[in-house]
C-alpha cells in the first residue's frame, strides 16, 4: 500500500445515491447488484427486490462509486478497508457528513428524511412503487409530509 497517496473515498455517495432512489440505510450500505438493466436492491424491511432503472444521474453516481478505492469489494459503498458498513458505522459516517453540511450552511436532515422527501415530491402511486410499499396507504401515512393542496369552497 502506498502511504504517500491519499486514498479516494467519498462519504457523500450515500446521499447522492439515495436522492434518485430513496432506500433505507441498510439497503443502501448493502447494495451489491449492479446490472445492465439497473440497480437490483433487496429491501431491508420486506426483502422485496426492486430493479431501479438507470438514469443519467444514477449511472454517474454508481460509476463514481466504482472508481473509488478499494476497487474489489462486495458492497458498492464500503469503508476505506473494503468492508461493508455496519449500522453504527454508517450512522457515524452520516453524522460526520451532516456536521460538515451544517458548517457549510445547510439545514440538518436525516438519511431517512430522504425517503419522505421523495414521497412528498411525487405522485402517490409512483412514490409508493419506488419505495417498495405494497400499499399506497403506508406511503401516504408515513412518508408524504407536504400539506395537501385544496381549493376553498368559495
Amino acid at each position: 500500500m502506498d502511504l504517500g497517496r491519499k486514498r479516494k473515498h467519498n462519504k457523500h455517495l450515500p446521499t447522492c445515491l439515495s436522492v434518485p432512489q430513496p432506500t433505507r440505510q441498510k439497503s443502501t450500505y448493502r447494495l451489491e447488484s449492479v446490472t445492465d438493466d439497473g440497480l437490483l436492491i433487496k429491501t431491508a424491511k420486506a426483502g422485496k427486490e426492486l430493479l431501479i432503472d438507470w438514469t443519467d444521474e444514477l449511472r454517474a453516481v454508481i460509476t463514481r462509486a466504482q472508481r473509488l478505492d478499494p476497487r474489489v469489494r462486495a458492497p458498492l459503498l464500503c469503508t476505506l478497508g473494503g468492508r461493508a458498513y455496519t449500522g453504527d458505522g454508517f450512522s457515524a459516517m452520516w453524522q460526520r457528513v451532516m456536521a460538515k453540511a451544517v458548517e457549510a450552511g445547510f439545514v440538518r436532515f436525516t438519511f431517512h428524511g430522504l425517503r419522505a422527501k421523495s414521497a412528498s415530491d411525487d405522485e402517490l402511486a409512483a412514490a409508493s412503487e419506488r419505495l417498495g410499499h405494497t400499499s399506497q396507504a403506508i406511503t401516504k401515512r408515513v412518508y408524504v409530509r407536504k400539506p395537501i393542496r385544496v381549493k376553498p369552497l368559495r
